[in-house]
């Protein structure tokens, strides 16, 4: 679009939101009136620098808080949802990417349509593979544990049928700790990361800060709960260090089988100086 074409369309979408503003003001609140405006601006292209990025499973979904290079009307930071073949471009977004997508708001939402990544970079993680489920690998790298999301890695992942395979991960870290991969290779180990035992104590693990592998014998079982409609439920688990209270967000096929003195092994937890959070990058096994 030329110069003189944008500041055209940027003069008539003003003026739709000013119409808007004039005749709901005093009728709805202030957040309403915040979303028709938005609404009102119809289709846009957006250039962003990304703050932050948080990715969801069930169903597969990533929320993009973004700050703009060129402020829209009003708008310096927003949210944007991407989802479906979108989400292929996902190992190459984290904090500090600049992306350009096109799309439209929903309520306070903008909804991406099309995405280019303008700048990104890349990380590299290495590690012993400690378990893996479906699409997640748990790596263990000295006293850290990454949750690494694979599927999106077009090489074929020989790792995730080697017990303690030691491997190397490009891709990129996202909120909750997650580590959204673009390639997992199977190297040769270094002799300066010998695999050591992942769990740490329970008393240990609950004070640490992002994700950690734990195992313990069930000492406590809470009620199911809901919020927003979903199912969540906790567990006690006890070691010889202490006990601490694990909260199943995601997946309570373990909870369900559970009964006192269960010994539960946890990979991926995430810990938050009080409980350890279980979300669906974690991986949960009932020990016979």
């Amino acid at each position: 679009m030329s110069g003189t074409g944008e500041k055209n369309s940027m003069k008539g979408k003003a003026g739709r939101i000013e119409k808007i503003l004039k005749r709901f003001e005093g009728l709805v609140d202030e957040e309403t009136l915040n979303m028709l405006a938005l609404y009102a601006m119809g289709e846009l292209d957006l250039n962003c620098e990304v703050k932050n990025v948080r990715f969801y499973l069930s169903p597969d979904r990533a929320i993009l808080h973004v700050k703009l290079v060129k402020p829209e009307t009003g708008i310096d930071e927003c949210r944007i949802l991407i989802r479906g073949d979108m989400l292929e471009y996902l190992p190459k977004i984290s904090a500090g990417s600049v992306i350009s997508v096109s799309g439209s708001f929903a309520g306070d939402v903008f909804r991406a349509k099309r995405l280019q990544i303008l700048k990104h970079k890349s990380e590299y993680v290495e590690g012993w593979v400690v378990d893996a489920e479906d699409r997640v690998l748990c790596i263990s790298s000295g006293n850290t544990c990454l949750s690494c999301y694979t599927a999106f890695v077009s090489n074929n992942l020989s790792c995730l049928s080697c017990e303690h395979a030691f491997v190397s991960a490009c891709g990129v870290k996202v909120d909750r700790d997650v580590f959204v991969a673009e390639s997992v290779k199977v190297e040769n180990a270094k002799p300066s990361n010998p695999l050591k035992n992942p769990f740490k104590p329970v008393e240990e693990a609950k004070a640490c800060n992002g994700r950690v592998c734990v195992e313990g014998r069930v000492s406590g079982i809470g009620q199911v709960k809901k919020f927003k409609g979903r199912e969540y439920a906790s567990l006690h688990i006890s070691d010889g260090s202490g006990r601490v209270k694990l909260m199943l967000w995601n997946d309570l096929s373990v909870y369900r089988k559970a009964d006192i003195g269960s010994h539960v092994q946890v990979f991926g937890c995430r810990a938050d100086g009080n409980a350890l959070h279980c979300d669906e990058f974690t991986i949960i096994r009932l020990v016979q």
